[in-house]
């Protein structure tokens, strides 16, 4: 059985198709499409590098959280035993900031020892003492910190740290005072919260504004909170309790002296009714 072939064309024969001839609006387009190509890979990779970047500097400032006193190095000769951890810093830093310390210091010295115990310490406050007193590190005193800082301020006889720590919780009183419209609307217990810092600290001009709201709370059960707070001394506890009284007899000869004006007035009306 035969099958049939179909006969080749010859290549002459196949009719060629009209090129059409190339305008510039089609160079335009094709090339504002490489363009855009182009564009759209440098995007890509410059997205890509600014990932790596911002890796790289959020790597750089968890570095730079580390402080300073928190590893040893050429400045550190002493090392502060606080809750099982070890800080260093510089002896000489110690004393200059602190006379407790200097003295503390001078005597380890003949002990030759290296670490210093700090067993009733709390380390996130010792952190912040070091802070306070590194010149490597840039610290701000806020209220939080200067609560937690006055205590060791006062132990360790940093007058200055002590300065700077009271006018910093005085400005934040003063401020949470004005929230309310008169004196001695401030919540009593923020107010002993206040007044135990400032006795625990001697913390004269702390004391003196406490005292102020303290004395003019109108709460009735205000000396019976003031007398069980187990955390207050009984100098404070008798100096607040007079200052309410002084308060309170401020007010009554204020009273009086109106109940006296009324009372003339009234008389004089009397006097001048019965002359008619």
């Amino acid at each position: 059985m035969s099958t049939a072939t179909t006969p080749r064309v010859p290549s002459s024969a196949v009719p060629k198709q009209k090129s059409t001839p190339r305008t510039s609006r089609d160079t335009t387009v094709r090339s504002r499409d490489r363009s855009q190509s182009r564009d759209r890979s440098q995007s890509k990779d410059t997205s890509t590098e600014e990932v790596k970047d911002e890796g790289e500097g959020e790597e750089e400032l968890d570095d730079s959280l580390t402080l300073p006193f928190m590893r040893q190095d050429k400045y550190s000769d002493v090392a502060l035993q606080v809750g099982g951890k070890r800080l260093f810093t510089c002896k000489n830093l110690l004393a200059y900031n602190s006379p407790v310390m200097d003295e503390i210091l001078s005597s380890e010295k003949k002990d030759k020892k290296k670490d210093l115990d700090l067993p009733q310490k709390e380390y996130e406050d010792v952190v912040d003492l070091l802070s306070y007193i590194d010149p490597r590190v840039d610290y701000t005193i806020t209220e939080e910190r200067a609560m937690r800082l006055l205590p060791l301020a006062e132990e360790y006889e940093m007058d200055r740290l002590k300065r700077e720590c009271e006018g910093v919780v005085v400005a934040a009183f003063k401020v949470k005072r004005k929230e309310y419209r008169k004196p001695g609307m401030m919540p009593l217990d923020e107010v002993l919260r206040y007044l135990q810092m400032a006795d625990k600290c001697n913390c004269t001009h702390l004391l003196d504004i406490t005292m102020n709201e303290f004395a003019a709370n109108p709460q009735t059960e205000i000396t019976k909170a003031l007398l069980e707070r187990g955390d207050l001394s009984e100098r404070v506890k008798l100096m607040a309790l007079n200052k309410r009284l002084q308060k309170v007899n401020l007010q009554l000869e204020k009273e009086h002296r109106e109940r006296t004006n009324v009372e003339s007035k009234l008389a004089l009306h009397t006097k001048k009714l019965w002359k008619r």
